[in-house]
């Protein structure tokens, strides 16, 4: 065999060799035991009636350098018998075949796993500017994320690129962000979105960008942060994940939710609910987002509440009343437009006469016919 084929291992992390060193040593025991079938058959190969016509595989040094093994052909090849190849002789053949095969095999997988593993290296580093980490910290974090990788189900790559995203939080008071074996705050969070990624089937990097924003107003409270996460987990976890959610922009519907008086524990579910009544007659999920922003405004402008309570529908006292009752004031405005002064059977018109944005002026519309389908989400 020639050196040039074994894989130089000097330039690999000290951090990443526990990966491949037991698969090398396989590969070591296989390799003995071919090559022990492989002396059994010369020697049963030279005590056969051809034995002057012996055949003999040779690794002959040359300047230092190993040559292939060499098949000597007999003296006398046309001569009957001058050459038996019985059943072991088959078989050993075979062997050899099986041996080339494996080796084949093997130097394939190390030169993806080299690749793979050079590529984690990158991002490892990547995340290691990132955060001002030191080497050392990097590499103590980077076998961390190799260790929980299979737990998790997700790929290392994957776990360092949340981690990136999550990282940008201030989630672990007093501890440096360089320091990042001892993030033990941003770790659960990471782990928290690699685990509803896997259960959603959705990328886990999408999820983060997601989900990063969304913690980002509570970032100095983990009790809050793990209650938008298991609130984020119940909305995504029987039904669709709405397109919309998927959009940076779903954090700021949140967040407007709130402002508007919506109770922090019910916001992520009822922006979700309110985003997928928006799909109904929206083009696409950024147009679904823009028509709840719209909503708000019109709710805010002050000839548009004048008009609503002019039709029974008093925008402020509701959003009062819902703060008291700790309710949605969402479902109690469109419970006062059912009993106000509208052409229930013409809202679209209705809404359209009395509020300046027309895309917003539907989606209350249809808030109001599907309130029964808010309120369950």
């Amino acid at each position: 065999m020639n050196r040039g084929l074994f894989f130089n291992f000097s330039h690999v992390p000290e951090v990443f060799m526990a990966t491949v060193i037991p698969e090398i040593d396989l590969f070591s025991q296989a390799l003995r035991r071919a090559t022990r079938d492989v002396e059994a058959f010369q020697q049963t190969l030279a005590q056969t009636p051809a034995a002057s016509a012996r055949a003999a595989l040779t690794a002959e040094p040359e300047g230092g350098k190993i040559e292939p093994a060499v098949f000597r052909p007999p003296a006398a090849a046309g001569q009957a018998g001058a050459m038996v190849l019985d059943a072991k002789g088959a078989g050993a053949i075979e062997i050899i075949q099986d041996i080339w095969g494996a080796a084949k095999e093997f130097y394939a997988t190390m030169d993806a796993w080299a690749k793979s593993t050079a590529k984690y290296q990158a991002e490892v580093e990547k995340l290691q500017h990132q955060m001002g980490a030191s080497a050392t910290q990097a590499g103590k974090f980077g076998q961390g994320m190799l260790e929980r990788s299979q737990a998790l189900l997700q790929s290392p790559s994957t776990l360092v690129d949340v981690f990136g995203k999550v990282g940008t939080l201030d989630l672990d008071k007093g501890v440096d962000k360089g320091d990042l074996a001892k993030r033990t705050n941003a770790q659960e969070v990471t782990n928290a979105i690699a685990q509803i990624a896997y259960v959603r089937g959705i990328p886990a990097g999408d999820l983060a960008d997601v989900v990063t924003p969304l913690l980002r107003p509570v970032q100095e409270n983990m009790a809050e942060v793990r209650v938008r996460l298991a609130q984020f987990y119940n909305v995504t976890n029987d039904a669709p994940l709405p397109e919309a959610m998927m959009k940076s922009s779903f954090a700021p519907v949140v967040n407007r939710l709130e402002q508007f008086g919506v109770a922090p524990e019910q916001s992520i579910g009822s922006a979700a609910s309110l985003l997928e009544i928006a799909k109904l007659r929206a083009s696409d999920p950024a147009q679904a987002v823009k028509a709840t922003e719209e909503l708000f405004a019109q709710f805010n402008d002050a000839d548009v509440r004048k008009s609503f309570q002019e039709k029974g529908v008093d925008i402020a006292a509701l959003r009062q009343q819902a703060k008291t009752l700790n309710q949605d004031p969402l479902q109690l405005i469109a419970e006062a437009i059912q009993k106000g002064q509208f052409n229930l059977k013409d809202l679209d018109f209705d809404l359209k006469s009395i509020m300046k944005e027309k895309q917003s002026a539907v989606l209350l519309s249809d808030l109001v016919k599907q309130k029964d389908d808010y309120v369950k989400g």
